[in-house]
């Protein structure tokens, strides 16, 4: 399974649908737009005590 941590435009956790089950054609969402999705290991966000509203921030990415 995987986390999805969705994120907003401003790198703010806007949701996170934690296990779901990779390869199904499942719709998954959260309630806020968003526009990027970041999947890590199942438990990884309840683990590392990643919560919505926090910011993210990518290094080594590069800006489009």
């Amino acid at each position: 399974p995987l986390d999805m941590i969705f994120i907003t435009k401003d790198l703010t956790i806007a949701g996170i649908v934690a296990n779901a089950e990779p390869r199904t054609e499942t719709l998954r969402q959260v309630e806020a737009p968003s526009l990027y999705v970041l999947e890590v290991n199942g438990g990884y966000c309840a683990a590392h005590k990643v919560t919505a509203g926090a910011k993210v921030r990518f290094e080594r990415v590069p800006e489009r």
